[in-house]
């Protein structure tokens, strides 16, 4: 993460979606995996790394087929 950006963690959750499955964590994820060198589930991690980025039309269709309700906020 940059000096131009700034997270609030403690405060969401995070959905991550993949293979028609929608995995939930707290946004703190990223503070337990930097500073205390949590890993995640493998399932997880590869939903991280191979699911559909948000904003896209892929990663819309998906939600929209599952009927997930969300919503984006920015901490700018």
């Amino acid at each position: 993460m940059n000096d131009s950006h700034q997270m609030g963690l403690g405060s969401a959750e995070i959905r991550v979606f993949f293979n028609e499955i929608v995995y939930a964590a707290p946004n703190l994820i990223y503070h337990y995996v930097i500073v205390h060198a949590y890993k995640p589930p493998d399932a997880f991690i590869e939903a991280v790394l191979r699911g559909f980025l948000p904003q896209t039309s892929e990663y819309d269709e998906l939600i929209n087929r599952l009927g997930v309700d969300y919503r984006f906020i920015s901490f700018d």
